[in-house]
């Protein structure tokens, strides 16, 4: 659910800085752009508010020195830290013997990284990424109802009405729209022309439209709205922005589509008109302004919706868009520069440029290689190998081995069955859990850093969170003795392998 939510506000953040984009830019190229591509520049807008795929934009990932280090080992045996939310592949850990050595094979052997989503040592928690994920669907669900219900209700109320439109309106139909692509009705429940049905088109006269011109001004606005699939469109817009209802900028991205298509209809209605005809096309708009029917808001094609808008496409009609070789080049770059960024789907870490840093001293030449998988070699330095285990994976692990300290371990092990001395293993996670289970469930803490990522996948280091050395007594550790000696030896050569 987290990765879902990280997802779905990271397309609306992209979407919202693309739409501000052109909001922005809208007053400066007034003018200078035909109508049509103002139009369907929010294409891409709605697009990028949907598509969850894209580019990513790389950035440079973080030097050696960002990169956080194991923590340094305490002189005193700890007790375990709450194990961090990981998949490592570790060995399970046998119930604790009884008698004095219980409490020693407590402390130091079974506090390994426990498997990703076990719920032990959790109690009841609200799951908030699910509540978030419920109350974003039904916010959707309402949203989104509330158009088709508005839209179901009012075709209803105009089908109840509809009649057979006049002879000289059944003409003027038959001369624009020849191949009978649209249906034309007459209905009262229509308190101006406009378009219904996405798979059938229809277009709705009001009662007392008699005048020729008129109907034909009418019709020439609507079967343009039925060719260039608007109503299509404007489902398109309202299905995207339901998704994003949280979003308060949607309402204005839905205003300005709707603005956007009625200029785009009028300047292609207009344009091979003649002076005289568009200066009836333009009385055609006044005389018929009406407000858009209640329950269909965007998803309405009106002759005309409001009249704050009469303005703007009388000014459009009377001097539409002169194109010319300045007009286009504006147009391509705009065009390129939003359609480059609508591509833009997040940004992600990038490999760090190679350096002509020598490696570690011996790692390379004198090693024990260990092939763990996925094209990945573990080197263990030749001085350190008769000192450590390589442990094949066990079962529900993420596939790569544990490494141990070996002489804590094979003490552990014969004095209560459970293992000690963990020093590491490798753990792969996909974007999801990456999200979930590393960063949303962690906060990157907790014995785990990612160091590496391979396409899907990210690669992390697991260590224990607590001293995982152990020898055969009483449980108290001796500083100075030869046995913690060797142990810090081994410990503190993890920067090296870590390295390579």
């Amino acid at each position: 659910m987290t990765g879902f939510l990280l997802t779905l506000g990271r397309l609306s953040l992209l979407g919202s800085l693309l739409a501000a984009a052109l909001l922005l830019l809208r007053p400066l190229l007034r003018g200078r752009l035909s109508a049509a591509l103002g139009y369907y520049l929010w294409l891409p807008v709605l697009l990028r508010l949907c598509l969850p795929f894209g580019v990513r934009i790389p950035v440079p990932a973080p030097t050696a020195d960002q990169l956080s280090t194991p923590a340094p080992v305490s002189t005193a045996v700890q007790a375990p830290a709450a194990a961090p939310v990981l998949d490592p592949p570790m060995a399970e850990a046998a119930p604790a013997p009884e008698g004095p050595e219980a409490g020693t094979a407590s402390q130091t052997g079974n506090s390994e990284p426990s498997p990703a989503g076990s719920p032990a040592g959790r109690g009841p928690a609200l799951d908030l990424p699910l509540a978030l994920t419920i109350v974003w669907g039904l916010g959707t669900a309402a949203c989104l109802g509330r158009y088709i219900l508005g839209y179901r209700r009012f075709s209803r109320l105009v089908r109840q009405g509809e009649r057979e439109p006049s002879p000289a309106a059944r003409e003027v139909h038959r001369r624009l729209d020849p191949a009978e692509r649209t249906a034309l009705v007459v209905s009262p429940g229509a308190s101006g022309p406009l378009l219904l049905g996405v798979l059938r088109p229809t277009v709705v006269l009001p009662e007392g439209v008699e005048d020729p011109g008129r109907l034909e001004d009418i019709l020439r606005h609507e079967l343009t709205h039925a060719r260039r699939h608007d109503l299509l469109y404007k489902w398109f817009a309202a299905a995207v922005t339901s998704l994003h209802w949280f979003n308060p900028l949607m309402l204005l991205v839905r205003r300005e589509i709707s603005r956007a298509c009625e200029l785009a209809c009028d300047e292609a209605v207009v344009r091979d008109l003649d002076p005289a005809l568009r200066r009836r096309y333009g009385e055609t708009l006044l005389s018929l302004a009406v407000e858009p029917p209640r329950g269909l808001g965007v998803l309405a094609t009106t002759l005309c919706e409001e009249k704050e808008q009469l303005r703007e496409r009388l000014v459009g009609i009377v001097k539409p868009c002169k194109r010319g070789p300045a007009a286009a080049i504006l147009s391509a770059a705009l065009v390129l520069l939003l359609g480059s960024c609508a591509l833009v789907s997040g940004t992600e870490t990038a490999s760090p440029a190679p350096t002509d840093s020598p490696a570690p001293a011996g790692l390379l030449e004198e090693a024990e290689l260990y092939e763990i998988g996925d094209g990945l070699t573990l080197a263990i330095p030749a001085d350190l190998a008769e000192n450590v285990l390589v442990l094949e994976p066990g079962e529900g692990g993420s596939g790569f081995p544990s490494v141990y300290e070996k002489q804590s371990y094979i003490d552990s092990m014969a004095d209560s069955g459970g293992p000690a001395g963990f020093l590491f293993t490798i753990v792969r996670y996909d974007q999801v859990q990456y999200e979930q289970e590393f960063l949303a469930a962690n906060g990157g803490s907790g014995g785990l850093d990612f160091f590496a990522r391979d396409g899907e996948w990210y690669y992390g280091w697991a260590t224990a969170t607590d001293v995982q050395f152990y020898r055969h007594g009483d449980g108290t550790v001796d500083t100075q003795s030869q046995d913690w000696q060797e142990w810090e030896a081994v410990y503190g050569r993890m920067d090296d392998i870590r390295a390579d």
